[in-house]
């Protein structure tokens, strides 16, 4: 029943974070032509791509499999995997604060990049140097180098 739900969420997630991305690039369009319509897409895509990422940290980042132990590696990549979402949400917040002009941006970005650095750190030592699949976490450690870029542009532009 759990794997089940766990299943079905996790499809749920995915159509809903392509759907953000979509609205998400849609409203920096056409926020930057300054069509008001814009601002409210990118909230919306933003905001709906956060949660969907805070909700994906809850996921199990490997297929679930009835195995009473855990390799030490594996524990620490569901660890990993847990803070490296809630940090890319806090990081899009961040970036959505930003744009909006909105007070607080800076803390938000301060602390989702700096997770991010360090959570993509360890990452990548533990895909080079144990038996940790990185199948499951290049693509997460992608997006979470574009959100680290745009942190970045961000500090260096205010």
């Amino acid at each position: 029943m759990v794997h089940k739900f766990r299943t079905v969420l996790a499809q749920v997630v995915s159509k809903v974070e392509i759907g953000a991305a979509i609205l998400s690039l849609l409203g920096i369009i056409l926020f930057y032509q300054q069509i008001p319509l814009g601002r409210v897409l990118l909230s919306v895509g933003l905001y709906a791509w956060a949660g969907v990422s805070f909700l994906r940290a809850y996921l199990p980042p490997f297929p679930v499999t009835h195995q009473s132990t855990r390799s030490l590696a594996e524990v620490a990549s569901a660890l990993l995997w847990q803070v490296l979402h809630i940090a890319s949400s806090v990081s899009a917040i961040g970036v959505l604060f930003f744009l909006l002009r909105e007070k607080g941006f800076m803390q938000l970005l301060l602390v989702g990049t700096t997770a991010l650095v360090g959570c993509m750190a360890v990452f990548t030592l533990m895909i080079l140097k144990s038996n940790v699949n990185g199948n499951y976490f290049k693509p997460v450690i992608f997006k979470a180098a574009a959100l680290v870029l745009i942190g970045l542009y961000v500090f260096l532009s205010a």
